[in-house]
């Protein structure tokens, strides 16, 4: 469970995965989301600052995310007229951002911040931001799956090479500790092949149903 409060000290302008209001701080130019599970979204409900910058499969989830009253109402075929989508009045405010490009946004005149969004192996369009600007750097990650997969991409990526290899340093990363316990934790390719492993011992007329009602 997040408990960041959105706060990034070397660009205070901005805030991140925290749409709440904070009152020993000014509203923010910009806003970001990494993606969609609800620790992530706080204030977002009634969110009516400025842009919010995303990835485009997290902005396509977030429309049409539904309370989980709705939902079972629907499955119960109790129908809503219309089925209220929690975030839909955010449709004009959700800015979509292109992975692995670097892009800048113009938070004032005279004022700008480049992001660039890098995936974040988690759930779907779940993305880390790499901000730069005014000679600093830092690298948000959010919610990560760090696999060895996943770390060797980072530090090749083109994006990121730089900072992996010099001559650029990163003055700070925002890292999400939430689940860092000690335990064993298989790969997504390790799960994958297990879950496969146990369906083959089934009939192979047997339809399995699969919970998604849950991203990630």
């Amino acid at each position: 469970m997040s408990t960041f409060k959105g706060i990034v000290s070397e660009f205070p302008d901005i805030r991140v995965d925290y749409f709440r209001r904070l009152p020993d701080f000014p509203p923010p130019l910009a806003c970001f989301l990494s993606h969609v599970h609800s620790d992530h979204l706080a204030g977002l409900e009634t969110f009516d600052g400025s842009f919010v910058y995303c990835s485009a499969a997290t902005k396509e989830i977030l429309l049409r995310l539904e309370k989980s009253s709705v939902r079972l109402n629907y499955a119960k075929g109790i129908l809503e007229d219309p089925r209220r989508q929690t975030y839909k009045h955010l449709e004009r405010r959700l800015k979509p951002i292109p992975l692995d490009t670097p892009t800048t946004i113009q938070l004032s005149p005279g004022c700008t911040i480049q992001v660039t969004l890098l995936d974040a192996n988690h759930c779907v369009g779940a993305v880390m931001f790499l901000f730069e600007g005014s000679g600093k750097a830092v690298l948000y990650t959010g919610d990560i799956r760090c696999e060895p997969r996943f770390v060797t991409a980072i530090t090749q990526n083109p994006n990121m090479i730089e900072y992996s290899l010099g001559p650029k340093t990163l003055d700070r990363i925002y890292l999400d500790t939430s689940v860092l316990d000690d335990f064993p934790l298989p790969t997504k390719a390790e799960g994958l092949s297990e879950l496969l492993e146990k369906l083959r011992k089934y009939p192979q007329d047997t339809i399995f149903h699969f919970q998604s009602w849950t991203y990630g």
